[in-house]
C-alpha cells in the first residue's frame, strides 16, 4: 500500500495538470503524504435537527435534577440541622430541620420497631401503630410543653425546638433529621393567635417567592403526636392545646365563696386542690379587695417568699397600707372586665391575659410542686 502511494505521488509530480492551481496541487499532495484515506460518514439527521435534539435532552435532564434536589437535600444537610435555600419548582423556600444528638442530654426514648398499643412513653400513651408504605406511623396522646422557634411561609407552619423536654423520641432518630410540624387544626389556631394570614395552597404567589416569618422562643403545649418514621428520617406532627377563653368576671361564684370562707378560716391546702388557675386567680383578687393578709400569704407561691414570721415582721416584705389600698382599687377596676385568655405555658406555669385601660396585661400563676395547687408568684401581674 505504501509503495502504491509513493508511486502515485511521483506520477502526479511528473504529469502537469493544467486545470489545477498551485495551491490546489499542494493541497492534494499533503493529503496523499499523510495517508488521509478516511471516508466521510453520512449523517442520519441534518445538523440542525441534531443540535435541537441535544438541547431538548439537556432541558429534560436539568428539570429532573431540579425536581429531585429537594429529596436529596433533606437528608444531606450539615450538623446544625439547617438546610440552605432550596429551589422548588415555583418558589424559593427555607426549610428547617432538627438533628438531635444523644450526647446532648437525657431524653424520653422508645424503640419504634417494638412499640405497641397502650405502651406508656414518659407522659404519653401509644394509641395506635401502623405500617404505611415504608413508614411506621405511631399515634401518642399525653402532655408536653416545649419552647423553640416557629416558622411559617403562610401556607405551612413548622417548628424547630430549642429543647425536647419530655417529648418522646425514637432511638433511631438520634443524629438524623427530624421535621416538626402541626396538624391542620393547630395551624389554624396558631394563625389566629399569632395574627398571620394563611394562603390557599392552590394559589401561586404573583412574585413567585416565599417569605418566611419566624416567631422566636415560642412555647407550645402538645397533647397529641403523630410520629412518622422512615429509613431516611422522621416527621413529627403536633396537635397543640388552644388558649382558653373565659368570658366571665373575677367575682366569686357561690361555690368559690364557700371555698374562700373555709380556706380563710383553716388555711387547709386540700380545699384548693383541683381548682383551675382562673379560680385561684379569682380567690386572690377577692382577697386583696378585703385586705386579708393572712389568707393572702396562704395563696402565695412560697418558693418566692420568706417564712410567715419574716413576711409579717420584715418591713421589706410586709404589705403597707398603701399597698393594701392599691389592691382594693385594682380589684374595682378589674371587676369591670369580662374577657380573659388563659395560656398554660407548661405543666407548672399559666398566664392569664386581659386588657385594662386600653393596655394588654397579664397575670402569672405557678403550681406548687408539693401540693399541686396553683399559687401566686412574686410580682404576678405585668
Amino acid at each position: 500500500m505504501e509503495n502504491r502511494l509513493q508511486q502515485t505521488k511521483m506520477d502526479y509530480k511528473q504529469q502537469p495538470v493544467l486545470h489545477f492551481s498551485s495551491r490546489e496541487k499542494q493541497k492534494v499532495l499533503r493529503k496523499i503524504e499523510y495517508n488521509d484515506t478516511s471516508v466521510r460518514k453520512k449523517h442520519l439527521l441534518p445538523r440542525v435537527m441534531t443540535v435541537s435534539l441535544m438541547f431538548v435532552i439537556t432541558i429534560i435532564g436539568f428539570t429532573y435534577l431540579n425536581e429531585n434536589y429537594w429529596h436529596m437535600a433533606i437528608f444531606n444537610q450539615g450538623n446544625n440541622g439547617t438546610l440552605p435555600h432550596v429551589i422548588d419548582k415555583k418558589t424559593e423556600k427555607e426549610n428547617y430541620f432538627t438533628v438531635i444528638q444523644e450526647s446532648e442530654g437525657e431524653f424520653v426514648t422508645f424503640d419504634h420497631a417494638n412499640v405497641k398499643f397502650g405502651d406508656k412513653i414518659g407522659d404519653f400513651t401509644v394509641t395506635n401503630t401502623q405500617k404505611v408504605g415504608q413508614q411506621t406511623v405511631i399515634q401518642l396522646e399525653g402532655f408536653a410543653s416545649i419552647r423553640g422557634d416557629l416558622f411559617t411561609d403562610y401556607q405551612k407552619v413548622w417548628y424547630k425546638p430549642a429543647s425536647i423536654g419530655t417529648l418522646p423520641i425514637a432511638e433511631a432518630d438520634f443524629g438524623r433529621p427530624i421535621f416538626f410540624q402541626f396538624d391542620e387544626r393547630s395551624v389554624k389556631s396558631l394563625a389566629n393567635s399569632l395574627h398571620f394570614q394563611l394562603l390557599d395552597m392552590n394559589n401561586e404567589r404573583s412574585d413567585g417567592n416565599v417569605n418566611t416569618e419566624s416567631f422566636k422562643d415560642y412555647s407550645i403545649r402538645i397533647n397529641k403526636i403523630q410520629y412518622k418514621i422512615s429509613e431516611k428520617g422522621s416527621e413529627i406532627q403536633f396537635s397543640i392545646l388552644d388558649k382558653l377563653v373565659i368570658n366571665d368576671t373575677i367575682e366569686l361564684s357561690g361555690r368559690l365563696q364557700s371555698v374562700y370562707k373555709e380556706y380563710a378560716n383553716t388555711l387547709d391546702e386540700t380545699l384548693l386542690a383541683g381548682l383551675q388557675p382562673f379560680e385561684v386567680f379569682q380567690l386572690y383578687m377577692h382577697n386583696i379587695s378585703i385586705g386579708d393578709l393572712e389568707t393572702e400569704y396562704g395563696l402565695l407561691y412560697k418558693e418566692h417568699y420568706p417564712d410567715k414570721e419574716t413576711y409579717f415582721s420584715d418591713p421589706q416584705w410586709k404589705p403597707t397600707e398603701t399597698m393594701i389600698e392599691n389592691g382594693r382599687q385594682l380589684y374595682l377596676e378589674m371587676k369591670e372586665l369580662d374577657h380573659f385568655v388563659i395560656q398554660q405555658l407548661d405543666d407548672d406555669e399559666v398566664v392569664i391575659y386581659f386588657t385594662m385601660n386600653g393596655e394588654e396585661r397579664h397575670f402569672r400563676l405557678l403550681k406548687d410542686q408539693t401540693t399541686g395547687v396553683w399559687k401566686i408568684p412574686l410580682v404576678p401581674m405585668q
